[in-house]
C-alpha cells in the first residue's frame, strides 16, 4: 500500500510540475523540455562519432588509408580525369572508375576490376559509361590509346588532368578562415586530404610534404637523377621524385650530415628559403655572363678595322696607375622584416628569403611576430601557397 501512495504521489508530481529548477527531476517541465534535448543531442553526437568509428574501420578493411595508398591522391566524389595518347590512371582497392569516352584499356597487376553492370572481371578494353570497380587486393592501371576521358573516385595516381570537385572535408568549414586556400590546392591537385574525409588543417607541415607541394606546382615533372641524400633512398615513398627533382635544381639542399629528414616539421624560415629558391627556379633572373679570357695564348688578336694599321709603327703603351681600391660593398636593407622583433632570430642563410616573402605578402606575422623557427600547419601552408598564385612576386 505504501509503495502505491507514492507512486501516486509521483505521478501527482509529475503532472502538475512542482519541481524547482534545484529540484528537476520531478518537474514534468525539465523532463520534457530540457532532459529530452540533452538526451536527443548527446545520442545524435554518440550516433555519428560511432558511425564515423565504423566507416573508418571499414575502410581501413578495405586498404583506404592503408601505407600502400601513401602515394595516391584520393577522390571522395568523382572527379573529371582528361588523358592524352598513353597517358594513365591507377586505380587501388575500393576504387571505381568510369568511361566517359571509348579508347582506354585495363591492365591488372594485382587482385582484380569488375564492370559492375554485369558483375565479370574484366581486362582489356573498357567501354564508356560503365562503371569498373577494384575488389581488395587490387592494383590497375588504365592506359589512353587516344585521347580520352573519365570519372574516378577513391584512391587513384594519373599523369593526366584532374578536375577535381570542390573540397568537402569534415574539419575544414566553408566558415573557416582558410576554406578558400584548402579549396583551392585540393581542386588543383597541390594537396591531398590525410584520409578519405579529412584535410588536418592542424597538422604541421613537414619538409617531405612541403617539397611534394612545391613539385605538383610545378606540374610533376620527372627528376633526371636518384636520390643523392642519405634518408631518401626508398623511391617508393610519396616524396620521393620530389626530393630529387628539388635537389637537382637547387631548391633544397638537405643538412650538413647528407640527410634530408623529410619527416621533420618544416620551420617558417625553411618554408621562406625554399619558396624563394622555387620562384628563382621558376622565373630566373637575367644575370650578365661575363666571357672568359682566350685559354690559348697564340690566338691572334685582330686590330681594330677602324684604325687604319701601320706594322711599323707600335702604339704608345698606356699610362700605368693604381689600381683602384674596390668599394665595400653596402649591407642589405631589410625593411620588411625589420619590422618585426624578432627579425634578429632569423638564421643567416634564410635572411633574405624571409624579407622577400615579407615584401610579396607571402609570410605574415603572428601576434606582431615573425617567428622564423616556428613551425606552419597545413591550413597556413595552403594560404601561402594561394597568396603565391594570387601575389605579383618581385
Amino acid at each position: 500500500m505504501k509503495r502505491r501512495i507514492a507512486l501516486l504521489l509521483l505521478a501527482l508530481f509529475l503532472l502538475i510540475g512542482a519541481g524547482t529548477p534545484a529540484d528537476p527531476l520531478v518537474s514534468l517541465g525539465y523532463l520534457t523540455e530540457t532532459w529530452k534535448a540533452a538526451v536527443v543531442t548527446e545520442a545524435a553526437s554518440s550516433a555519428r562519432d560511432a558511425f564515423a568509428e565504423a566507416i573508418d574501420l571499414a575502410l581501413a578493411r578495405y586498404g583506404y588509408g592503408a601505407p600502400e595508398t601513401a602515394s595516391y591522391d584520393f577522390a571522395g566524389a568523382p572527379c573529371a580525369i582528361a588523358l592524352t595518347t598513353g597517358q594513365t590512371v591507377t586505380v587501388t582497392t575500393g576504387a571505381s572508375l568510369t568511361p566517359t569516352t571509348a579508347s582506354l584499356t585495363l591492365t591488372v597487376a594485382t587482385g582484380a576490376v569488375l564492370d559492375l553492370t554485369t558483375g565479370e572481371q574484366v581486362t582489356g578494353d573498357l567501354l564508356p559509361n560503365r562503371r569498373y570497380f577494384a575488389v581488395e587486393d587490387t592494383t590497375a592501371t588504365v592506359t589512353a590509346i587516344s585521347a580520352a576521358s573519365a570519372l574516378v573516385d577513391g584512391f587513384y595516381r594519373t599523369d593526366g588532368t584532374v578536375d577535381r570537385p570542390h573540397a568537402t572535408f569534415r574539419d575544414v568549414r566553408t566558415t573557416s578562415w582558410f576554406y578558400a586556400a584548402v579549396d583551392y590546392v585540393y581542386t588543383n591537385g597541390l594537396f591531398s586530404g590525410t584520409e578519405h574525409d579529412t584535410f588536418s588543417p592542424d597538422l604541421a607541415m613537414t619538409r617531405g610534404m612541403f617539397v611534394t607541394v612545391l613539385h605538383r606546382l610545378d606540374g610533376k615533372p620527372a627528376p633526371r637523377f636518384t636520390s643523392q641524400f642519405a634518408d631518401i633512398k626508398d623511391d617508393t615513398a610519396y616524396y620521393y621524385g620530389a626530393s630529387c627533382w628539388a635537389a637537382e635544381n637547387g631548391i633544397v639542399n638537405g643538412y650538413d650530415d647528407g640527410a634530408f629528414h623529410p619527416d621533420d616539421e618544416i620551420t617558417r624560415e625553411q618554408m621562406a628559403a625554399l619558396l624563394y629558391r622555387y620562384q628563382n627556379y621558376r622565373s630566373p633572373t637575367p644575370t650578365q655572363t661575363l666571357q672568359p679570357p682566350p685559354s690559348n695564348p697564340d690566338i691572334m688578336i685582330t686590330p681594330n678595322p677602324f684604325v687604319p694599321y701601320d706594322p711599323y709603327v707600335s702604339a704608345e703603351p698606356e699610362e700605368e696607375t693604381e689600381p683602384a681600391v674596390p668599394l665595400a660593398p653596402e649591407p642589405p636593407v631589410y625593411t620588411a622584416i625589420n619590422a618585426f622583433p624578432d627579425a634578429k632570430n632569423i638564421s643567416e642563410y634564410a635572411t633574405a628569403s624571409m624579407e622577400w616573402a615579407v615584401k610579396n605578402h607571402l609570410i605574415n606575422g603572428s601576434d606582431g611576430n615573425l617567428v622564423p623557427q616556428g613551425t606552419a600547419t597545413r591550413a597556413q601552408v595552403a594560404q601561402i601557397i594561394l597568396n603565391l598564385k594570387n601575389s605579383a612576386v618581385s
